[in-house]
């Protein structure tokens, strides 16, 4: 299951078309893709002058392919984010922008709005109720590298929604990603297990009140078998489609995980 994301076919024609104009203006090696020096002469083109750091920052929130180049389905994630960046409300910001919380201090927080804690924990519950907010969240998450623990139960997840959400963690340092009653079926689950092969920090799931089947469950269960060493607790409960089958199958590979992290956890340093 891929979590290659889909830019080109979220643009009207007549910006899709415009935005290929702009790309290949700067793609001046002909190569399909640009680098992150053809990409800050496209942005002082545009008079804006982002520095190195913010350029390779850009590259890797939308180099799904791993190649350190932007090709023009990540160009199109690119000004997507752009825009979306615009139109974020206020408090989404305050909640995942830690540059922007520690410039603006406490002065301007409200009880009522969602705040990372201490901890690095930050509940989202019922919060990104649209696709919009989801992914304008989805594309925050890079701007909070304290965040440790994510809620994001009791939203409604979109497709899209989710499948930025699952890449935009696979650099996070997340240990616990609350995801229960978001109505993910078994391509989310997929997408979950993709992400587990590559994210070796995540040890809690709660996946309660969805949609999951067995089938969702085996791929989570074979990308832990395959390539993940930390997820220890999953809570699938509520979940009608799993049966006991796939829980069978998968609480060896959770307990598994579970004793390493206790055995490592008791030696002692050399």
């Amino acid at each position: 299951m891929s979590l290659i994301r889909e830019y080109e076919s979220k643009l009207p024609p007549d910006t899709l078309a415009k935005y290929r104009r702009t790309f290949d203006q700067f793609d001046r090696d002909g190569g399909g893709d640009v680098d992150v020096r053809e990409l800050g002469v496209m942005f002082r083109a545009l008079r804006q002058f982002p520095t190195d750091r913010e350029l390779q920052r850009m590259v890797e929130d939308v180099d799904d392919d791993g190649s350190r180049t932007v090709d023009f389905n990540e160009f199109c994630g690119l000004m997507l984010r752009l825009s979306r960046a615009k139109q974020t409300p206020r408090w989404l910001r305050l909640a995942l922008d830690e540059g922007l919380v520690h410039t603006q201090g406490d002065a301007d927080d409200t009880s009522d709005e969602p705040r990372m804690d201490a901890n690095g924990r930050l509940d989202l519950s019922g919060r990104l109720t649209t696709e919009d907010l989801q992914l304008m969240a989805a594309d925050l998450v890079s701007s909070a590298p304290s965040l440790r623990a994510l809620v994001l139960s009791a939203n409604p997840v979109s497709a899209d929604g989710f499948v930025h959400i699952a890449a935009a963690l696979l650099r996070s340092k997340l240990h616990t990603l609350g995801l229960a009653h978001c109505a993910l079926g078994d391509t989310q689950a997929g997408q979950l297990a993709e992400m587990l092969r590559l994210n070796s920090t995540i040890t809690h799931i709660d996946l309660r009140d969805n949609q999951i089947t067995d089938r969702g469950l085996l791929e989570i269960g074979a990308a832990i078998r395959e390539a993940n060493n930390s997820l220890q607790v999953l809570r699938i409960k509520g979940n009608r489609g799993v049966g006991v089958e796939a829980l069978t199958a998968l609480e060896p590979l959770l307990l598994r995980n579970s004793l390493a992290s206790a055995i490592d956890g008791q030696l002692p340093d050399v």
